[in-house]
């Protein structure tokens, strides 16, 4: 169902929210220009900021939503391809989220152009900004086809395949770094892997449900059958999410070595608590509980805590390796040292979020997003 003929004063004081969340993006991105990153609580200890988590965030989220997209198409699904158009346009939207929270995160647009003028093929992050870039094109190419009733398999798999390399290589540049032990390994590749599909079904789920409730759009018995499958699934990766991530506190709490007191002290903090038991344990729990599970309550909540506690996450994980100030240097800063963001750092996150959901309003209004499984 298309929203073209459901513009209410409802959808106008909803761009204009957004609107007056995007110009207090620009002003702060014309300050983070003109003034430089001290506007953020960066220091010697703390080199990372909310932009990055924020940037994390929607990456992962848009990964996660390309494979929503593809694997319907991918693996012959054929009664999901209803959901298609919009998952792409939820992933481009929030693909343009993390390359705005990254550009801000940088400070100057001048190391863009070192980017592409001095690539370093050994380094993860150079990769990104290749991958990126094509998941980019690929995605506009994939939403092109859809939109005239044609699904290209070898497209789908393109931006399957684009997916998993963004979310892993992502985690690979936290993983690659020795000299934060908390980092190191396997692990977190893997886990943001995970996290990837877990917030993209997430995202889509919420969105849609929303899109519904408030376009009094029809609920059909097909449509109910396609979200409770879904309900179903999203379970199954959020238990697998819990898993990993009790496992990942259980290791940093069994290890006696100092860089994993940031695991320790983040443990007994309330972005902690909120992510474990109302972004993680309690959506679970209300997942498990089939009359819960069915309904669209149900899952509207779910979803939301789920998105709030992988928001809650990216900030965590960020803050792991920085909580133990390293190096020879260490005696002149604290035995633990927390980020303090500044209203700037949060300007650029509802930056980011304002531009991701007005991209995914205009595509809700312009274009048909409710596809169809023939």
């Amino acid at each position: 169902m298309s929203v073209k003929n459901n513009i209410s004063t409802k959808y106008f004081v909803w761009i204009a929210v957004l609107a007056i969340a995007i110009l207090a993006g620009l002003f702060t991105t014309y300050k983070v220009l003109t003034n430089g990153l001290g506007l953020y609580s960066a220091n010697d200890v703390i080199v990372w900021t909310l932009p990055l988590a924020s940037y994390a965030f929607f990456s992962l989220m848009s990964a996660g939503l390309a494979m929503v997209a593809s694997i319907p198409i991918v693996f012959g699904i054929d009664r999901y391809l209803p959901l298609v158009k919009r998952a792409v346009v939820l992933s481009l939207a929030a693909l343009v989220a993390a390359l705005l929270s990254t550009f801000l995160e940088l400070g100057t647009p001048w190391h863009i152009v070192a980017y592409f003028i001095s690539p370093n093929p050994r380094s993860s992050l150079w990769w990104l900004g290749v991958l990126y870039l094509l998941q980019f094109v690929f995605l506009v190419t994939f939403f092109v086809k859809s939109t005239n009733g044609k699904y290209n398999k070898v497209i789908s798999l393109i931006v399957f395949l684009l997916a998993i390399a963004i979310a892993s290589t992502l985690g690979s540049t936290f993983g690659f770094v020795e000299a934060r032990s908390v980092y190191y390994g396997p692990f977190i590749p893997v886990y943001f892997l995970l996290t990837a599909f877990l917030t993209g079904l997430a995202v889509f789920m919420l969105t849609t449900l929303i899109f519904y409730q408030i376009t009094k759009a029809d609920f059909v018995e097909e449509v109910k059958t396609l979200y409770d499958e879904l309900g179903k699934a999203f379970s199954i990766i959020l238990g697998l999410s819990l898993i990993f991530f009790v496992w990942m506190t259980v290791t940093g709490l069994y290890a006696y070595s100092p860089e994993y007191n940031s695991i320790k002290h983040v443990f007994g903090s309330l972005p902690y608590q909120f992510a474990l038991w109302l972004g993680l344990v309690v959506p679970l729990t209300m997942m498990i509980i089939p009359v819960i599970r069915q309904s669209r309550w149900g899952k509207v909540v779910s979803t939301a805590l789920v998105v709030l506690g992988t928001l809650t996450i990216s900030n965590i994980i960020i803050e792991l390796g920085m909580t133990v100030p390293p190096g020879p240097r260490i005696t002149q800063f604290p035995e633990l040292a927390a980020p303090s963001y500044t209203v700037w750092e949060w300007l650029v996150f509802v930056f980011a979020l304002a531009v991701a959901l007005l991209i995914y309003t205009l595509g809700e209004r312009y274009f048909e997003l409710e596809g169809s499984a023939e």
